[in-house]
């Protein structure tokens, strides 16, 4: 049984923790961020996908950093809610796949509330067994400010 001087003792050393908390936090504003790996679906169903992989893939290996972005694409005629992965090598910004379609909402509500703060290729690989044939497969870190869904992590990350 905790004695009521001990119980006392502990609520003392709560209460200063809290303020101790309180006085750190002022003036500034602590920023949750949360990362979801995603397979970026879609990389065999144009070559230039595959072009942009395989030039994608050789740059980092060379340790150069390939910028990647989520775009959503409104007009795409296969889904009008469809968000793509794209990379950008010179000056130019290549779609390389898409997000997995049960994952879009997420993904644009996050592009809507400008809440994306980093996207990266996790990998890029050459697969020659994989059900979707030879070719060049990538996976992509999208970090949010706050917290992504426990749907998204149990969905994409892999």
């Amino acid at each position: 049984m905790v004695s009521s001087l001990a119980r006392r003792v502990g609520e003392d050393a709560e209460d200063q923790l809290l303020e101790e908390a309180e006085e750190s936090d002022e003036g500034s504003e602590e920023i949750f961020e949360d990362k979801a790996t995603f397979k970026c679906l879609g990389t065999c169903k144009e070559a230039i996908y595959q072009e942009t992989l395989k030039a994608a893939r050789d740059r980092l290996e060379k340790g150069i950093t390939v910028p990647v972005r989520c775009r959503k694409e409104d007009d795409n005629p296969v889904d009008s809610r469809a968000v793509a992965f794209q990379c950008q090598l010179n000056r130019d910004w290549l779609t390389v796949g898409y997000v997995p379609r049960e994952l879009t909402g997420y993904v644009r509500k996050a592009l809507d509330t400008n809440n994306v703060m980093d996207v990266s290729f996790k990998w890029v690989k050459w697969r020659s067994l994989s059900k979707s044939g030879l070719g060049f497969y990538a996976a992509v870190d999208v970090v949010i400010r706050g917290c992504w869904p426990y749907e998204v992590h149990a969905k994409s990350s892999f």
